[in-house]
């Protein structure tokens, strides 16, 4: 019997916390020179800032389905796309979310995986973290922890915080930092360009900058 060797490269992956000021930042040097891909030494860092204003774009839009007072409810069943009852366990609940005006196949729009917040109204210390595990053309299913229900009646309502689901653009960001600048940037240029772990602090020009072609 030969045992399997274990995996010895896997990293850690960092949050890359989404920057407050992204926007600002960006949006305070754009001019009619500007030019994203100008150099390889600062490649990593924009491609850094795009997708942070790629996430805080999809932030607003997701926070523009946050709800006010509205019923919640426990169920242990639901019907999935294909017309099909599924049954969850006898220890497993989900929560569902009456929102006619939610429709599943326009985009932008409340995705499976997003993170919601839920507390109830004029209440600022109980919250509850859970995420959305079903979006149909009229309602949301979500998944809480089982402290959740126990600690409601039924129904209940609530008031609803959604978040965009990070795990994907933390992977992206991830992919720039080990992305070898030698094959983004052949022309030779990328020797003296910054390892993945070196410094990503660069901003963008400022407006008015001569950026070099």
């Amino acid at each position: 019997l030969t045992t399997a060797g274990t995996y010895k490269g896997v990293k850690p992956l960092q949050e890359f916390e989404l920057p407050a000021d992204i926007v600002k930042t960006v949006e305070g040097r754009r001019g009619a020179s500007f030019n994203p891909w100008k150099t390889a030494q600062n490649y990593r860092t924009r491609l850094h800032e795009l997708l942070w204003l790629e996430e805080a774009q999809q932030a607003q839009h997701t926070h523009a389905y946050d709800m006010v007072r509205v019923e919640v409810e426990p169920v242990r069943d639901y019907m999935d796309a294909n017309g099909m009852m599924n049954c969850l366990g006898p220890s497993e609940l989900l929560t569902r979310v009456k929102c006619e005006s939610l429709l599943a196949e326009k985009r932008p729009c409340i995705q499976r995986g997003d993170k919601v917040i839920a507390s109830r109204p004029g209440d600022g210390t109980s919250r509850w973290e859970g995420f959305v595990y079903i979006v149909t053309h009229n309602a949301l299913l979500l998944l809480f922890g089982t402290e959740f229900h126990a600690a409601q009646p039924t129904p209940t309502q609530m008031n609803l915080s959604f978040s965009v689901e990070r795990l994907t653009h933390r992977l992206m960001h991830r992919a720039v930092d080990e992305v070898r600048l030698s094959v983004a940037w052949p022309s030779g240029s990328a020797a003296s360009a910054p390892s993945a772990d070196g410094d990503t602090s660069e901003k963008l020009p400022d407006e008015g900058d001569t950026i070099a072609a």
